[in-house]
């Protein structure tokens, strides 16, 4: 729904290798929509497989994102897990703009094989946008809110809560601000729009069908 007014945003995702569908929501939208994805991806889930293919492969990560405490508890987690993991840096999500670009050339300098970016919306969008060709990484990949997930400071919906594809409705309980936006902006419009684009749709195979 932000990209609807966010050029930027959209642009990132258009531009992107790859999009997964995160949200229940959008999973259910593309089958309504005749256009439907294999399956539901989280960000979660995504992360901690390629965490495990890292190690495996002897790939190379940098973490970027979030507070120091949590990053701190994702790699002790990590090396735990996978003491091979190669984990060349990291660095908190708090810093300043001003220090962007020296961040940049570090992590540049580093040349990890895989960037683990746990910004907020949009600035991880932001920042990938912005300094993707200057980082000339193998992959990177936004994660969100993976780190505080991942660390164990925030827990996810239980198995059957995410079975019945309301994990949004959990998050959004737990975190009042985010279920403040979800259901005042995201999901009213989000399903109206939908509806309008099946609306279109039904009209336009009538208008094909007429003599």
């Amino acid at each position: 729904m932000m990209m609807q007014n966010d050029k930027k945003l959209a642009d990132c995702v258009f531009n992107s290798s790859i999009n997964i569908a995160d949200g229940f929501p959008i999973f259910v939208a593309t089958q309504l929509l005749g256009n439907p994805v294999p399956e539901r991806i989280t960000g979660i889930e995504l992360m901690e497989e390629l965490l495990k293919l890292a190690a495996e492969s002897h790939f190379s990560v940098y973490f970027l994102g979030s507070k120091i405490d949590i990053l701190r508890k994702v790699i002790d987690k990590c090396l735990k897990e996978y003491p091979f993991l190669k984990v060349v840096g990291c660095h908190h999500g708090y810093y300043l703009k001003d220090d962007e670009d020296s961040l940049v050339k570090e992590i540049a300098c580093l040349n990890p094989d895989i960037l683990l970016v746990a910004l907020g919306l949009p600035q991880k969008e932001y920042f990938i946008y912005d300094h993707i060709k200057n980082l000339d990484l193998s992959l990177i990949l936004p994660v969100g809110g993976g780190f505080d997930v991942y660390s164990g400071m925030k827990k996810r919906a239980p198995q059957w809560v995410q079975k019945m594809g309301i994990e949004w409705l959990w998050r959004s309980i737990y975190d009042r601000s985010r279920g403040k936006l979800i259901f005042r902006n995201f999901i009213p419009f989000f399903t109206i729009m939908v509806k309008e684009i099946m609306r279109q749709r039904i009209l336009k195979g009538n208008r094909s069908c007429s003599p």
